[in-house]
């Protein structure tokens, strides 16, 4: 017997069954490639209502809210998903970033 493939119904109802990480056996990749995901294009959410794409203030809450989830049973990952929220937090509208300045001068050739 031939098996077919998934329909198209089958396979969103697949991924949105696996849209929040299993945080029993998800990594720290895992959880960072979902918010990945989340952050470049719309996505569903496990009853299937679709979110515009993540800004980096709701990554950075989504962050704490699964090191919320995990702090008792894997402060590892709790630890990591709160170090991850405070790099994506914003920077402040008054910060100046120094621009990149290429190198002006010509490096000097090293003698033989």
């Amino acid at each position: 017997m031939q098996r077919s493939s998934p329909s198209i119904a089958e396979a969103i109802a697949q991924r949105q069954a696996t849209a929040e990480p299993d945080f029993a056996t998800a990594s720290y990749g895992r959880c960072m490639g979902i918010l990945t995901q989340r952050s470049l294009d719309r996505w569903p959410d496990a009853q299937g209502a679709w979110h515009d794409k993540l800004t980096a203030a709701e990554r950075v809450t989504q962050c704490l809210a699964w090191a919320a989830a995990v702090q008792t049973t894997r402060p590892e990952l709790a630890r990591d998903l709160q170090a991850a929220a405070q790099l994506f937090q914003p920077v402040p509208a008054g910060m100046i970033i120094p621009p990149y300045r290429p190198r002006t001068t010509e490096r000097t050739p090293y003698a033989l």
